[in-house]
């Protein structure tokens, strides 16, 4: 039985993969079709997420049950029994729904309805009231194992939304992006929301307007399991939320944007005990500072991804930032770090003193640093390969124009000789001076390049010295304003995908 579940979960990962190839709806349902020991799998993936609302569903009724007229789907008889086989065959595969907005990644295509004389697709159709009622008279979820709802606060994304919510649902993702949402229809609609959904642990918010974040904030006060709250755009924590939110033991990710919020007097001892993502964007770092302190003041915060952006020059000096990170941050657990400065006001720039207190944390896989960088030089950025060998990913810079970089392109063969699993890259270097360095030391698993304002002359040298250490990269990005670089640097990439394609 044991070994029986493992080969499923082994087929249902294999099928995942394949699903985010670029054909891989196509390949999935093909299988589906002639292959019977994997029917049912392939339908379980295919169906398990469904970005563009109820259309696909609707079309699996019989054709003559339902009508489209002026936009508007609604029904032209009664139900029997017999209308429910296909359809509810495919709606307990669904567990993921978005409406009105595709707040999934890797999304596909739109199939389209032809029907009648109109070839809108389904998801741009209203649903007629009447017809949801129709569809569950007796309350009953259309859809038994939904798990995740994302959908706008437009008016027919929250009539279809209304009619889906059903207990089943651990996640709520909810979009602000029309004007017309007031204060009353919030109010209304989250306590539906909690009446609905008591088992609901996953919060995300997106944009919410000013007038309602006290009545967003004060549902959050009503919520004791939340294990993500994700906030994102406008500031939604007054002192009572972020009180709450900072007693919580399940809650595990937390995003907010602070704004100008200064941080709560009266913390509770035990700040954010279960916290392993933190999120934070504010126009005051001494908020992050004092937080990462105030936490946990007797052991290590264990975070596994830590992400701090600030939208006004700082006036807590980074290497102290940096400190309080190294101070507060358990050093084995986190795996994943932004600094962002937004404020694109110049500033002191990061150097060695200030980065190398990140060199304790030696599990990073991924570590984006939005900064003016000009200091970083080749030593500095071999350092950095030392310290962080399992990097998949490493950004550098602010990727605004520079006059000039002390990193080279002799900075890049620490990278591949001791982050083996490094995936992509974005820095500035100088790549006017070129000594080849040989293929002694070849990462093959970088396939990207971001180049920032990277100067160049002689794209030759620059192609062969890339193909030693990366003889797999095949993308080259810069900025679109680097107009007297970029033709060059698309001489690279030619050169590049030619030898790759001979296998040089």
């Amino acid at each position: 039985m044991h070994d029986c579940l493992l080969i499923a979960e082994m087929q249902t990962k294999i099928l995942e993969y394949v699903i985010q190839s670029d054909r891989g709806h196509r390949t999935l349902a093909a299988l589906a079709r002639t292959c019977k020991a994997l029917a049912e799998p392939c339908l379980d993936v295919l169906w398990h997420r469904q970005e563009r609302g109820l259309g696909a569903l609707m079309k699996t009724l019989p054709a003559d049950l339902w009508e489209v007229s002026y936009g508007s789907l609604s029904f032209t008889r009664q139900f029997v029994w017999s209308d429910w086989t296909r359809f509810s065959y495919y709606a307990r595969r669904i567990q993921e729904l978005s409406v009105g907005i595709n707040a999934f990644a890797n999304g596909h295509g739109t199939e389209y309805l032809r029907h009648k004389t109109t070839t809108r697709s389904l998801d741009e159709i209203s649903i007629d009231v009447r017809a949801l009622d129709t569809m569950s008279p007796s309350g009953v979820p259309l859809l038994c194992n939904l798990r995740q709802l994302a959908f706008s606060d437009d008016p027919e994304s929250m009539k279809v939304a209304r009619f889906l919510l059903a207990p089943t649902i651990r996640t709520i993702h909810l979009d602000f992006v029309s004007d017309i949402f007031t204060d009353s229809d919030a109010t209304t609609f989250l306590a539906i929301l909690k009446n609905k959904c008591p088992f609901l642990g996953h919060l995300e918010f997106c944009g919410i307007p000013d007038e309602l974040c006290p009545t967003v904030s004060q549902f959050i006060c009503g919520w004791e399991n939340l294990q993500t709250l994700w906030g994102n755009q406008s500031p939604i924590v007054t002192d009572e939320t972020f009180i709450h939110l900072a007693s919580l033991p399940t809650l595990s990710k937390l995003k907010l944007n602070l704004g100008y919020n200064s941080l709560p007097l009266a913390l509770p001892s035990q700040s954010f005990a279960g916290l392993r993502d933190l999120d934070l964007c504010t126009y005051n770092i001494e908020v992050i500072t004092d937080l990462l302190k105030s936490s946990h003041r007797h052991h290590l915060l264990p975070l596994r991804s830590l992400a701090l952006r600030f939208h006004s020059p700082i006036s807590v000096q980074p290497v102290e930032l940096t400190h309080v990170i190294h101070d507060h941050c358990a050093h084995p657990c986190l795996t994943r770090l932004v600094l962002h400065d937004a404020s694109h006001i110049p500033c002191s720039s990061f150097d060695s003193y200030m980065l190398r207190p990140l060199f304790a944390f030696t599990k990073l896989v991924i570590v984006d640093i939005f900064y003016d960088l000009h200091r970083i030089d080749d030593t500095l950025l071999g350092e950095m390969a030392k310290a962080w060998p399992q990097l998949e990913r490493l950004t550098l810079g602010n990727n605004m124009e520079i006059n000039g970089t002390n990193m080279t392109l002799a900075g890049l063969v620490p990278l591949a000789r001791y982050c083996p699993k490094l995936e992509a890259t974005w820095l500035p270097f100088d790549a006017s001076n070129i000594e080849r360095p040989g293929r002694k030391f070849r990462n093959r698993q970088l396939t990207k390049l971001g180049i920032g304002y990277s100067n160049i002359k002689d794209a030759m040298a620059v192609a062969e010295f890339l193909s030693d250490i990366f003889p797999n990269l095949c993308s080259i990005s810069w900025p679109a304003q680097n107009r007297a670089a970029g033709e060059k640097w698309r001489e690279v990439l030619k050169m590049l995908d030619m030898w790759r394609r001979e296998g040089g």
